[in-house]
């Protein structure tokens, strides 16, 4: 309300027009803004600006209370104090006067003694008065007291009460072990998890963060019906194993990998039991980069676009963002000689027999058993790093013995 209350110079409306039509046939007007309007840079500089100057004009007038406009305002509120009650109460007159003239009207007053309001809002005057239009007779209406509460809706989250895959793990664990004791499955009562029961509560977990997110496909798989085109899981070949769960489809059932290895669980990306997978993954191997953590959750899991939910869940880390790590990179050594200096080729190539003109040379040889072997050694060359320790045929067949 303040800043409608302050009009703008003539010649600066210009700057405040608006482009406005009412239905989509009317041709379109433009409108002009003679007062500040909310939002822009300039209006909240404007309006203190006006404060200061109503300050500046009545300064003579009231001394004391145009210092307490300049000093005691911030943007439209006002807070002061005073010694007395009769200050106060003059304080009351001089602001409303001074602010009377702008036409400013001051209002929402508070104070911690009651009389000064009492004198304030018992006594004031106002001159507004509302007015309303009605068609129509009178008729008696009733009233009714209408009452909105907002209630909070009861939701439970199983996975955003834990901030860690384990204690989530045991917590789920224990309510299966409390379950079995109470239907007479499980007679022994002892407070130590076992495997098999943590094993049991994290197979519960992966399946309701499944059935949270690919419900449709869990239904389609158990009727054994194709997915839909548009399903994101319709290029993984997913199935449902013996438990329920989702994996990964494939041709590694031949190979020499385990079963989670072969076909990994299928995870939303962006699901909190993901998340919470990859912290988890993340502080057992001491805060790993993205492409280490991803790997090793691979080994069992397969997020959808894992790549940048590990990022994600990296890039919240307050020690690693703390930490800042970055790649290491050495300074490589000097080249040796053969590689810097030109010279001809196959001479510097370990002994390359001479080049290959001294091979033929070889060839020429009456040694027909050995030219079968050279020729091995031109096969070799690629992959042995030993050389000959002589010229003759005896050097080059040792090394054919010792790279085979």
């Amino acid at each position: 309300m303040m800043f409608r209350q302050i009009l703008v110079h003539p010649h600066d409306r210009k700057y405040q027009q608006i482009l406005w039509r009412y239905e989509r046939q009317q041709p379109i007007m433009t409108y002009t803004l003679n007062t500040l309007t909310f939002g822009t840079k300039c209006a909240p500089y404007l309006s203190t600006r006006c404060l200061l100057q109503l300050a500046i004009d009545n300064e003579e007038s009231y001394p004391k209370t145009a210092q307490i406009i300049k000093n005691s305002f911030y943007i439209d509120d006002l807070l002061v104090s005073v010694d007395t009650i009769e200050e106060a109460l003059q304080l009351y007159k001089e602001l409303t006067v001074i602010f009377s003239t702008a036409g400013f009207q001051l209002r929402k007053w508070s104070s911690n003694n009651q009389r000064i309001l009492y004198d304030i809002l018992g006594n004031g005057n106002n001159d507004e008065k509302l007015v309303q239009f009605c068609e129509g007779k009178e008729l008696k209406t009733l009233d009714i007291k209408l009452t909105l509460l907002n209630v909070r809706d009861d939701q439970f989250n199983l996975f955003t009460r834990y901030s860690t895959l384990s204690k989530l793990q045991r917590v789920v664990a224990y309510c299966f072990k409390f379950k079995n004791i109470t239907l007479g499955k499980n007679k022994t009562l002892t407070n130590i998890l076992s495997v098999s029961e943590l094993e049991i509560s994290l197979t519960a977990l992966i399946k309701i963060a499944q059935h949270e997110q690919f419900s449709q496909e869990i239904r389609l798989l158990q009727k054994s019906q194709p997915l839909n085109n548009n399903s994101k899981l319709i290029f993984l070949h997913p199935f449902l194993d013996e438990h329920g769960v989702i994996r990964v489809g494939g041709r590694l059932k031949n190979s020499l990998l385990n079963y989670e290895n072969q076909f990994p669980i299928i995870l939303c990306g962006k699901h909190i039991f993901t998340k919470l997978i990859i912290k988890h993954e993340h502080l057992k191997h001491l805060h790993a980069g993205t492409q280490n953590v991803l790997s090793i959750i691979r080994l069992k899991y397969w997020p959808i676009h894992g790549k940048n939910a590990v990022k994600s869940v990296i890039r919240s880390c307050v020690r690693c963002f703390r930490a800042n790590p970055k790649p290491t990179s050495f300074l490589m050594g000097n080249l040796p000689t053969a590689r810097v200096i030109p010279s001809r080729t196959f001479s510097n190539s370990g002994k390359a027999f001479d080049t290959l003109f001294k091979l033929f040379h070889v060839l020429n040889l009456n040694y027909p058993q050995e030219s079968e072997h050279i020729y091995l050694i031109i096969q070799k060359a690629v992959y042995k790093i030993d050389t000959p320790y002589d010229k003759n045929i005896p050097s080059i067949m040792d090394v054919v013995r010792l790279g085979s």
